[in-house]
């Protein structure tokens, strides 16, 4: 059986993560050290 669930996407340009990083942003943190780029273009 088909498994679904849902996702949320956040998009930032880069000087909103640099900003958001610089605040101290746990969240963005674990992403960059744990995260997996899923789709490129």
């Amino acid at each position: 059986p088909l498994k679904f669930f849902d996702i949320d996407v956040f998009v930032y340009t880069p000087e909103e993560l640099e900003q958001m990083l610089r605040e101290g942003n746990k969240f963005l943190q674990r992403i960059l050290r744990e995260g997996i780029l899923l789709y490129e273009s």
